[in-house]
């Protein structure tokens, strides 16, 4: 990753104030926020498209935060637009501004079971959204595809705690992401499980692209105002801190209190993370309750494998199907995916908690419940 150019260095060094942009009506409302400042940043708001005269050069910002799909719009004056937009977005990354892309509740590509190379989405809906969302064109290029969900994902592990605040009161979003191919992720700040991210970052050139869950009430401007500042903190002091890091002597303890409490401390971590790592199996197994068909077809078999320790394998032409396979990694039993399409009601999901628990019982050793 490039070193970003001076401007942005000092606003970093606390040297200069951050200069941060709102951008597009979708992003913050047609309103003008109000105290979304502080001593550490200054903000510009551009309600485009409507103030598309005061959207100027992105590169003298050090932030800019905009919606997944700012520029949604099939006029071609808007699409015209995007896609200088997107320009004027890699001379600003190159010099060392970050984006934040904001999503809640956006469209997504079909599935399509012919095409594995681009994580089995729609070589037609990759074009459409490529050309709609420039969410989903950064997504692209980085290989990691969008799936979203009937209900808004309320939970899940936050990694970073410098968002904390902002998760806990605004991160709820009806999207996932997940990478196929070669597309991996810079780092992961919130994320559903260990296969699905809700919030992470995209390292290009000097610059860095936020991804992050945003539920918006834009007729509640008071609290829009501290979803916002409360965003801006969070994404500069995450910026600073991954800047200034200190050595990794200086976490070496010296005093004899604090030696014998790193490794209470320690230990203590090393029993807490074998009792997450049982837990997890019985998560992961309710989880596959309340996956889409298609999500289902690509969690059950990594399920299996990963918690069960059953070999699968697929090579079949439908996503639906995959094989047993035994010790040898001989196919033995073929199997068929089904779901409930609309999810499982009560009655449903005992019994298939009931089956889940049962195979785990089965196939675990004993000593787990120890």
């Amino acid at each position: 990753m490039r070193m970003p150019d001076k401007k942005v260095e000092k606003a970093l060094m606390g040297k200069d104030k951050h200069r941060v942009l709102l951008f597009g009506k979708r992003t913050f409302g047609p309103k003008m926020l109000k105290n979304i400042e502080s001593d550490l940043w200054e903000v510009d708001q551009i309600r485009f498209p409507d103030d598309r005269e005061k959207w100027k050069d992105l590169s003298s910002y050090t932030l800019v935060i905009l919606d997944y799909s700012t520029f949604y719009s099939t006029d071609g004056e808007i699409v015209h637009l995007k896609e200088i937009f997107e320009k004027q977005m890699i001379k600003a990354l190159t010099r060392g501004t970050s984006f934040c892309i904001l999503h809640y509740d956006e469209d997504v590509p079909e599935e399509d079971k012919s095409n594995p190379q681009k994580g089995w989405m729609s070589k037609e809906d990759v074009r459409k959204y490529r050309q709609l969302q420039v969410g989903f064109r950064w997504l692209n290029e980085f290989s990691i595809r969008p799936i979203r969900y009937y209900e808004p994902i309320m939970k899940g592990q936050l990694k970073r705690n410098e968002f904390k605040r902002y998760i806990d009161n605004w991160g709820a979003s009806k999207m996932a992401f997940k990478s196929y191919g070669k597309g991996s992720y810079s780092d992961i700040i919130y994320q559903l499980d260990e296969d699905f991210a809700l919030a992470f970052t995209l390292n290009f050139r000097a610059g860095k692209l936020f991804y992050m869950p945003c539920q918006r009430n834009f007729d509640q401007l008071e609290v829009l105002s501290d979803t916002f500042h409360t965003l801006i903190d969070s994404l500069i002091t995450y910026l600073t801190k991954i800047r200034i890091k200190p050595p990794k002597w200086a976490n070496i303890p010296i005093f004899n209190e604090e030696e014998r409490l790193a490794k209470e401390e320690a230990d203590l971590e090393h029993k807490l993370k074998k009792k997450r790592e049982k837990l997890n199996i019985f998560s992961s197994a309710k989880q596959l309750l309340f996956q889409s068909e298609y999500g289902l077809e690509e969690a059950l078999p990594r399920f299996l494998s990963k918690q069960c320790g059953v070999l699968t394998k697929r090579e079949e032409a439908y996503m639906e199907d995959f094989w047993l396979l035994n010790d040898n990694e001989e196919k033995v039993v073929i199997c068929e995916v089904k779901s409930y399409n609309k999810g499982f009601k009560k009655p449903g999901y005992l019994t298939f908690t009931i089956i889940v628990m049962s195979i785990i019982s089965a196939i675990l050793s004993p000593q787990f419940y120890l």
